[in-house]
């Protein structure tokens, strides 16, 4: 297969499974919502943001930085122990949140599953980013397709027999790690044996290394999920469960969004890499402009398309939700450039940076969401996921510009160099 042909196969992998990755969970809030009450609902939606949360402990943000290490900084080991020890991390961090963070045992169960459940998840990402790093966008696409998708079969086969989340979330993460076994670990060794162990002292640095990338991306999540946990601190679960119905379409414009640039991340890194600035701004405006008519167009159809359509998959009459549907997708499109940015940040390996971003984006998150919560309920919650997104977008905004201008800079600076050397 010539190069071309085989890049042209690994978007279309990287697109399904991306596609299966992000459905997951939303099939999963689906067939829930159709088997289980409203309140039932609420209760997977929020042991969901949690688990979610526990998951980025696991990738501690290694997974985009071993994506993008076209360098060869670090070894396959290197980034094979970092992973143990943070998916150690994340088992252990479970704990206490089980134990003493939540009252009911229903939450308690749920979460416990979920956490196992995205374990395998962090664990499997190890050899999807080596074969992504590998220029095997195929194999990373179909390992993560085929795992997924077992994953996704077995919870929904489980709960249509046994109407038992827990052990359709069970079935599943067997599933999963099978899945890691069969596809992933198989299909990524060729690429990294025979390679060099791990260097002493080398998973730490990469830890500490990524640590901005980390608390980022942790911070991330905490600005997404800040409805879930205002509604949960301040309303109830049947309040919850119409938010994670209502929040699916902002999920769904974030999932297309990834397939929109995913792909193009290491051609963007080559533009940051050969200083052609044009080139970069060009192929991130181009990936930004979709997702900004993506975004209006579906908010625009959510009131007369989209709202019956909710109605009809999860069996609930979502009627009363026009305003805060279109006002999610809003603020999932938003939280879709920032996700670009972000990536784009990370090539550019400003760490630093975007912990700064984030970090004021979720304390005005934690604000907002207060704030219009108690003035305006569930209406409020949806006004603020729009506007904790904009902080953000800004300063993401600033600091590729000003590092792009640099980058100019230093591109005419070794232009300059090359021609008085000749």
């Amino acid at each position: 297969m010539d190069e071309s042909a085989q890049r042209r196969k690994g978007v279309v992998w990287n697109a399904v499974g991306s596609a299966l990755f992000a459905a997951n969970t939303l099939v999963m809030v689906v067939v829930v919502s159709r088997t289980s009450s409203v309140a039932a609902v609420g209760c997977f939606g929020i042991a969901l943001a949690v688990a979610q949360l526990l998951y980025l402990v696991g990738l501690f943000g290694v997974n985009l930085f071993q994506m993008t290490d076209y360098k060869r900084q670090y070894a396959f080991a290197d980034y094979a122990k970092a992973r143990m020890l943070t998916c150690l991390l994340m088992a252990l961090a479970c704990v206490p949140l089980v134990a003493w963070g939540m009252a009911e045992p229903e939450k308690r169960l749920f979460t416990a599953l979920l956490v196992a459940f995205f374990l395998t998840h962090a664990f499997g990402d190890l050899y999807q980013s080596l074969l992504f790093r590998e220029d095997r966008l195929d194999l990373s696409g179909q390992a993560l397709a085929f795992r997924v998708g077992a994953a996704l079969l077995a919870f929904v086969v489980v709960q249509a027999l046994t109407a038992s989340i827990g052990l359709a979330l069970a079935a599943s993460t067997l599933a999963s790690l099978l899945g890691i076994l069969l596809w992933g670990a198989r299909w990524a060794r060729p690429y990294h044996r025979g390679l060099p162990g791990a260097r002493p002292g080398a998973a730490r640095a990469l830890l500490k290394e990524c640590l901005p990338l980390f608390v980022a991306s942790f911070l991330v999540l905490l600005v997404f999920n800040a409805p879930r946990y205002g509604i949960d601190y301040l309303m109830d679960d049947e309040a919850q469960g119409y938010f994670s119905m209502i929040v699916l379409p902002a999920l769904v414009i974030n999932l297309i969004s990834q397939f929109v640039f995913n792909p193009a991340l290491s051609s963007i890194a080559r533009a940051l890499r050969d200083a052609d600035r044009r080139g970069f701004h060009r192929l991130v405006a181009q990936k930004a402009a979709v997702v900004v008519a993506m975004t209006a167009l579906v908010a625009l159809a959510m009131p007369p398309l989209g709202i019956p359509l909710l109605t009809l998959l999860y069996a609930v009459d979502l009627g009363g939700f026009p305003l805060e549907a279109s006002l999610l997708i809003v603020g999932g499109g938003l939280f879709a450039l920032n996700q670009l940015l972000y990536s784009v940040l990370v090539i550019m390996r400003r760490q630093k940076g975007i912990l700064l971003a984030y970090s004021i984006g979720a304390a005005a998150a934690a604000a907002m969401t207060v704030l219009a919560i108690v003035g305006l309920g569930l209406t409020g919650a949806c006004v603020a996921f729009v506007l904790s997104q904009v902080p953000v977008l800004v300063l993401f905004g600033i600091m590729v510009l000003v590092g792009t201008r640099r980058l100019g800079a230093e591109g005419a600076g070794d232009a300059e160099g090359g021609a008085r050397a000749s």
